[in-house]
């Protein structure tokens, strides 16, 4: 695939280069199958680094699950990258589903990451899609949930300890779909997103739109 310097990619190769993280390093990239996810793999990749795609199935919507899995494989599978897949078994803790599913997701990104990466080799890096309005949605669910005035501070762009990246954090929702779109990516979505029994979830289309529209 030709590299790609128009727009997001071209912000993505000033991102990597500002941050350190080198042209021959590999970046293991968590994709869900979804917009956010897939476009920030297709970009990578459009920037020629070395990528390897990680996605967890939950088996939490039978065939849905099945076919966001599908569907990363089939990417990478058209793009010669290579694909991992970890089978997850939710035991329903104390925590919440969210959480639990985000506790196995880490953990097996980070034994990944460690089986990756070779002696006297750059380092092997972990990249999540969070973007803008993710955000601005884990501030507003800090504040709710903490009076911690370090719960301002939000995720990081770069977590040096856990070789952890997160690129699209300066990135708008609506620019990942705009990419998405015009790259015929055809991303899955994951209908529990739209579900109002999670917190965040009424955040994101409850909350923040009401926000955006007294204050931009």
């Amino acid at each position: 695939m030709p590299k790609d310097r128009a727009g997001i990619t071209q912000r993505m190769s000033a991102w990597l280069c500002k941050n350190g993280i080198a042209k021959d390093s590999t970046i293991v990239v968590g994709v869900s199958g979804g917009c956010d996810s897939t476009v920030l793999a297709e970009c990578l990749l459009r920037c020629g680094q070395p990528l390897q795609i990680a996605h967890v199935n939950y088996q939490l919507r039978g065939e849905e699950s099945d076919g966001d899995e599908e569907h990363v494989r089939y990417w990478c599978a058209t793009r010669n990258v290579p694909f991992h897949r970890f089978q997850a078994e939710i035991s329903g803790d104390s925590d919440g589903l969210q959480a639990e599913a985000r506790r196995i997701r880490y953990q097996w990104f980070k034994a990944l990451q460690a089986q990756l990466q070779q002696p006297n080799e750059s380092p092997v890096y972990v990249a999540t899609a969070h973007h803008a309005d993710d955000q601005a949605e884990t501030v507003l669910l800090h504040l709710l949930r903490s009076s911690d005035p370090m719960s301002l501070s939000g995720m990081l762009h770069v977590s040096q300890a856990q070789k952890l990246i997160r690129p699209f954090l300066d990135e708008r929702r609506e620019e990942l779909e705009h990419w998405a779109e015009q790259w015929k990516l055809s991303p899955r979505e994951d209908s529990s997103n739209q579900k109002p029994d999670y917190l965040r979830n009424r955040l994101r289309h409850e909350v923040l739109p009401l926000l955006e529209a007294l204050r931009p």
